[in-house]
């Protein structure tokens, strides 16, 4: 159960493309959204002609805690005007381990972030913070690509739900079932299977039998089904499922996409096919192409 949603944010609009989608959970849930930046070390200049001693450094760094305070502060006005509970947390530190550490706390967040922010040698890279977040926590994570007019672009109706036979795979099921009721979401289940040159590649020589996709595509058809089926009797969601075959990263994406004012929620950690691809890898190629946020959830070992 969802309890707090964290929002880390550097200062930039690209940054603040997550705000709607987390206002909108946050009003569903009926939760706490915490505004969370990092206060780093003023910034060195590497390529200046001569090594800068700051002789002023505490001064600095009062300066750029009071800008991101004031900062966060103007954000959080804004929210709390449409509704939304809002607290702000500043702290000096690396960004990616002031979120790992702050989200450690308790095991009812969620994050919510964009892929990325500032930019530059000498600027906070939002999107390799999002990388190293995905890879460190079991909290679940909501990625945003950064977008013109998120407000009016970031809607949700359906949630797109990959699953591959294994308890990994179902392991995001739980959160996004009580996602897709608060915010009466419909829910596409989807199972993608290699095509028979697929299967083969890499490996050793397999004897499969003829049919054996005919085979595991049946039992692909009878698992989504019962799923859908229970969530349907549990939570009176509306449930489809499908299965297809093809490379499992790009099918994903293009199904989200077919699918207007959808969302991903996908396991971190799985197999796929015959047990035999890896689901961690097919995450990040479907966060980095797909232009829909992805929830992600990374199961406990």
């Amino acid at each position: 159960m969802i309890k707090r949603i964290i929002v880390p944010l550097d200062g930039s609009e690209r940054s603040e493309s997550v705000l709607p989608y987390a206002t909108t959970m946050a009003k569903a849930l009926n939760v706490r959204m915490v505004l969370l930046h990092a206060v780093s070390e003023p910034v060195i200049d590497m390529f200046a002609d001569e090594p800068i001693i700051w002789d002023n450094i505490d001064e600095l760094r009062e300066s750029a805690r009071l800008a991101a305070a004031e900062y966060l502060q103007r954000v959080s006005a804004r929210l709390t005007a449409e509704g939304v509970n809002v607290t702000v947390h500043n702290v000096y530190g690396v960004a990616a381990e002031v979120i790992l550490e702050y989200a450690k706390s308790a095991s009812d967040d969620l994050i919510a972030m964009s892929t990325r922010g500032r930019s530059g040698i000498l600027r906070f890279v939002l999107g390799s913070v999002a990388t190293r977040i995905v890879n460190g926590t079991e909290v679940p994570l909501l990625l945003v690509h950064p977008q013109e007019d998120a407000a009016k672009v970031a809607k949700i109706s359906s949630i797109l739900i990959p699953l591959d036979m294994s308890e990994h795979s179902e392991a995001v099921l739980p959160l996004s079932r009580e996602l897709a009721k608060s915010m009466k979401l419909d829910m596409n289940l989807i199972m993608v299977l290699p095509t028979m040159s697929q299967l083969y590649v890499g490996t050793e020589p397999v004897a499969y039998p003829v049919n054996a996709l005919e085979i595991v595509d049946d039992y692909a058809k009878e698992y989504l089904k019962e799923k859908a089926d229970l969530i349907k009797s549990e939570d009176g969601l509306n449930v489809e499922w499908k299965v297809v075959q093809g490379d499992i990263g790009r099918a994903i994406t293009e199904d989200a996409e077919a699918e207007p004012n959808s969302m991903i929620a996908m396991s971190t950690h799985g197999r796929t096919g015959l047990g035999r691809w890896v689901l961690g890898s097919v995450t990040d190629k479907v966060i980095r192409s797909s232009g829909k946020p992805v929830l992600v959830l990374r199961p406990a070992s």
